[in-house]
């Protein structure tokens, strides 16, 4: 079974991605900012990273980084919804020029993340 992490701060986006991948069989790690994400990270073996790119403590260009410089790189998935002050779409550059493989504006389509995933995690992309 595949292990997908998701970091976002928000609870409603955590529980909303958990639902739909554990529908699909894959097995959901958690949290709610890139501190605790890489402290899961290093102790399970995880496959794919969702990763909000606006998160307190840590965010997600500097989660990347952290992940990208791991022996065990997972692939990447960046995901906003930017904010007052950030566009969505500016937030996701930073993203792709972090090192994800794919990026996906908020609110998040269920199918086409679910698609995005099985192509990533079967070495379509």
């Amino acid at each position: 079974m595949k292990t997908i992490l998701v970091l976002d701060d928000d609870k409603n986006v955590r529980e909303y991605l958990r639902r739909i991948l554990e529908r699909k069989g894959y097995e959901v790690l958690d949290a709610s900012n890139g501190e605790d994400g890489i402290a899961l990270f290093r102790r399970a073996t995880v496959d794919l990273v969702i990763i909000d790119m606006l998160m307190p403590r840590m965010d997600g260009a500097e989660t990347m980084l952290h992940l990208r410089s791991a022996p065990n790189s997972p692939k990447i998935i960046a995901i906003s919804g930017g904010s007052a002050e950030l566009d969505a779409g500016v937030c996701l550059k930073v993203g792709e020029l972090a090192g994800a493989s794919l990026t996906f504006d908020k609110p998040i389509d269920g199918n086409s993340l679910v698609t995005a995933v099985r192509q990533l995690l079967d070495g379509e992309r």
